[in-house]
């Protein structure tokens, strides 16, 4: 019986070449990496489920074919909604374009992919639609007139609690909400305008009447201070007079009627006058 002879060097060589064949064929599927600003999800789609650990940014080694590892944005996102129609108190329409600055942070990146498993779905199926329904419950409340007027900036801060509320639920960190504009029917936004204008002048003319009436009080005040200014120097002039005049003593005049005899034979000084007597 002939026996065949078998180099087993060849073999383990042909073997472990195999294996490195086959190793660099798998080894793209078996490394991932997390950029920075996202946070990686392990997910095994062979009844193994979401991993409750979240990566941070990185390279990872995975089960190729088996993991696979969703990148979770952990930067600010932004999602616009150009126009946003919906209806007033007193059925008018109005179109909103809206603005709304959300982010996902890394603690929360797990509850959100397991409902939305992508930041695309996140937007479409949550942030839409929950800005779509908060400007609508908030300005059904309210007129037109107010929405575009004087209640503004009361009706933006509904729809920003609001919007910050629901996104909350899911694991979003709420950010900002900006109205970009609002728009109504061109006579509704004519007569809004001719309302402001109106509203100035009033403001005006209520502004004039009280810089004029500031005036008034002001000179008048300041008659009142020149009044008694010279009421106290009236007063203090007064003073000074009868301080000089109860200065003359008995001395004094006695001493001025010895020196008008001496010069013109007798005079008698009363008070403060002097009368000579020449005979």
């Amino acid at each position: 019986m002939r026996q065949t002879r078998v180099n087993i060097g060849a073999v383990v060589g042909s073997v472990v070449g195999l294996f490195l064949v086959i190793g660099l064929i798998l080894l793209p599927f078996s490394i991932a990496n997390v950029p920075a600003n996202h946070v990686g999800v392990v997910y095994n789609g062979f009844g193994g489920g979401v991993q409750e650990k979240t990566l941070a940014n990185g390279f990872y080694f995975k089960k190729p074919f088996f993991d696979k590892i969703y990148k979770i944005p952990t930067d600010v996102q932004t999602v616009n909604l150009d126009k946003v129609t919906t209806q007033t108190h007193d059925g008018q329409y109005i179109d909103t374009s809206v603005d709304v600055k959300y982010q996902i942070l890394g603690d929360d990146a797990l509850t959100v992919f397991k409902q939305f498993r992508e930041v695309d779905r996140v937007n479409k199926e949550l942030v839409k639609p929950v800005v779509q329904r908060a400007v609508e419950q908030v300005t059904v409340d309210y007129d037109v007139f107010d929405i575009l007027g004087p209640k503004r900036n009361e009706v933006y801060k509904q729809i920003n609690d609001n919007v910050r509320n629901e996104l909350q639920k899911f694991g979003l960190t709420f950010k900002s909400l900006t109205i970009l504009d609002s728009d109504a029917k061109d006579e509704i936004e004519l007569a809004i305008q001719n309302e402001a204008v109106a509203q100035k002048a009033i403001d005006v003319a209520k502004q004039e009447q009280e810089k004029i009436k500031v005036e008034n009080e002001t000179k008048l005040l300041q008659a009142k201070t020149d009044a008694e200014k010279k009421a106290i120097e009236a007063q203090a002039e007064a003073d000074a007079n009868k301080v000089i005049s109860s200065s003359v003593t008995n001395e004094m005049n006695q001493y001025i009627e010895a020196q008008a005899r001496l010069k013109h034979g007798w005079v008698e000084v009363q008070t403060q006058q002097a009368i000579v007597d020449t005979k």
